[in-house]
């Protein structure tokens, strides 16, 4: 009987083949690839931001927003890229020092919404009734673009015990990226507008990137 384990254990066997460990740091390549590439197209297609244009020829930007708006998403989209690594494994997990990018721009936003609402509450209004169509097309579809590559190049390689999270976060991390480089042409700077057009279409983004993660992220 030992025998007969033994040749069937064999034949089972046979043929395989050693895994590479996945590593993280091609991921972080090509999401700093794909940031700067999607930042040239917005750059040369959309046209950039007046303080954009002017920090190119030298001179110091009117408003921080100009930089700091692109800052804001890349820093949540790092911080997601940096859950995703630690989610790919079956043993992985969320940890505090991954969501603390995202709290951080998180709570950013909200103390700024908050801020515009005591102190300027007629600005609240009028970053809601701006149109953001451009606004959460590009995000939406750049986002998507960006999570085709993403599972291509490494996300196809996972192999997680939280597909669904997973994706979502995959979802957040693109988007993040895109929304950042949406940002070097948008000189919309509400704080509203930003909460509402921008991050509803990382969260569009994110909940597609989540019902994908769950119909293909399995192992």
């Amino acid at each position: 009987m030992s025998d007969a384990s033994d040749k069937l254990i064999d034949d089972l066997a046979d043929g395989l083949r050693p895994v590479r460990p996945l590593k993280a740091s091609p991921m972080w390549l090509a999401a700093a690839a794909a940031l700067v590439l999607a930042a040239l197209y917005i750059f040369f297609y959309y046209g950039p931001r007046p303080e954009i244009a002017a920090m190119v020829h030298g001179q110091s930007p009117r408003t921080m927003m100009a930089w700091f708006k692109p800052l804001l998403f890349v820093v949540t989209g790092a911080g997601a890229f940096w859950a995703v690594a630690d989610l790919a494994r079956p043993e992985g997990r969320l940890r505090v020092r991954t969501l603390l990018p995202l709290i951080l721009a998180l709570a950013i936003e909200i103390v700024a919404l908050l801020r515009d609402a005591m102190m300027q509450p007629s600005e609240v209004m009028t970053g809601l009734h701006q149109p953001a169509i451009l606004c959460m097309t590009t995000i939406v579809c750049g986002g998507l673009a960006g999570l085709i590559v993403l599972w291509r190049l490494w996300l196809r390689r996972a192999a997680t015990s939280h597909p669904v999270l997973l994706g979502a976060l995959a979802g957040l991390a693109t988007g993040s990226l895109m929304a950042a480089a949406y940002a070097v042409h948008c000189d919309r700077d509400w704080s509203s507008y930003i909460l509402v057009y921008y991050a509803g279409g990382v969260a569009i983004t994110s909940a597609i990137a989540a019902a994908l993660g769950k119909r293909f992220l399995r192992w």
